[in-house]
């Protein structure tokens, strides 16, 4: 399923600052649901403003892992969602200049399943956000 989010966001995010191409993986055991929009997993993110350009794998509690972006500041946010594994997951994003390949598999399994490239407008010379939504 492929929908629009939306063109601002809030979350905690828990991150560092990044520089050129880079690939982040997060081992998540469970999402606890808070309220009806939670979710966690990882996200690239070019800056910490609200409507800022992003790439996130997350897993939704009612959901499975999905994935969301937003190609450039104020645009909208899209998403597109597996429907699958809900907990016990590892989340990878790839960045390879401005596209982000989204991927997750079970610990146990072997290869990764692909579930989309995402592009966003990164500033890879100085510097984005790559860390834990």
């Amino acid at each position: 399923m492929h929908t629009n989010q939306g063109t601002t966001d809030s979350f905690g995010f828990f991150d560092s600052l990044q520089t050129g191409d880079v690939a982040a993986t997060l081992q998540l055991e469970k999402v606890v649901r808070r309220h009806a929009n939670t979710k966690g997993g990882l996200m690239m993110r070019a800056s910490h403003a609200v409507d800022s350009p992003h790439v996130s794998l997350l897993v939704c509690p009612d959901g499975g892992v999905t994935m969301f972006w937003r190609e450039t500041a104020g645009g909208e946010t899209q998403s597109h969602t597996a429907g699958v594994m809900q907990e016990h997951v590892l989340l990878r994003l790839v960045k390879t200049g401005n596209s982000v390949e989204c991927s997750y598999k079970h610990p146990g399994q072997t290869n990764w399943f692909v579930l989309g490239t995402a592009t966003a407008e990164f500033d890879s010379v100085n510097g984005y956000y790559v860390g834990q939504a």
